[in-house]
């Protein structure tokens, strides 16, 4: 799918749906709720269930939604967490809030996340691109990163901030929000 096409049905899915950081927060929990035991790995049928309690009523949307924006494992689930987070991207909301929302999303209860590592940001990043510009992407996103942490490190005097950029050290809520 084409980037023009992701983006009408994303304009397709927000004229159905209240699509705001507050409304994915609702999604959110509609997700926490119906998933078993916290796994954030959903089916068509629970996704579609969500959909349908947040007031998105077009079963071809849920449909569409689920197979062309998210990335279906092997036993044909997807992470919800990514799907919110590309929706939250998408969002016409404050970078603030859209970064809110992120870090809730990937928050649990009994191990909050102050971080996100470059894997996931990558990760949420790319759902957002068609496949054939990953590549191009990726590469620009590792410099970007790069010049990022760098950037973060020599600001900082403490000793701890001694070490390299790497993909497991992750960008903060502040750290996000001052890049």
């Amino acid at each position: 799918m084409d980037t023009e096409a992701r983006w009408r049905l994303i304009k397709d899915a927000r004229a159905a749906a209240d699509l705001s950081t507050h409304g994915l927060r609702r999604l959110n929990k509609l997700f926490e709720t119906a998933a078993p035991h916290s796994q954030t790995r959903v089916g068509p049928k629970t996704f579609h269930m969500c959909l349908a309690r947040q007031g998105v009523r077009d079963a071809v949307l849920h449909g569409r939604l689920f197979s062309e924006l998210s990335l279906l494992d092997e036993h044909g689930k997807i992470d919800y967490r990514d799907f919110l987070c590309l929706l939250a991207f998408a969002s016409h909301e404050r970078v603030q809030d859209k970064i809110d929302l992120i870090f809730e999303v990937y928050c649990e209860e009994h191990e909050p996340v102050t971080s996100l590592s470059l894997t996931q940001l990558l990760h949420m990043i790319m759902l957002a691109r068609p496949r054939e510009e990953r590549g191009a992407v990726l590469e620009e996103l590792e410099g970007i990163w790069t010049e990022v942490r760098r950037g973060l490190d020599a600001a900082e005097s403490t000793p701890e901030y001694w070490m390299a950029p790497s993909v497991s050290v992750g960008l903060q809520k502040y750290e996000l929000l001052r890049a």
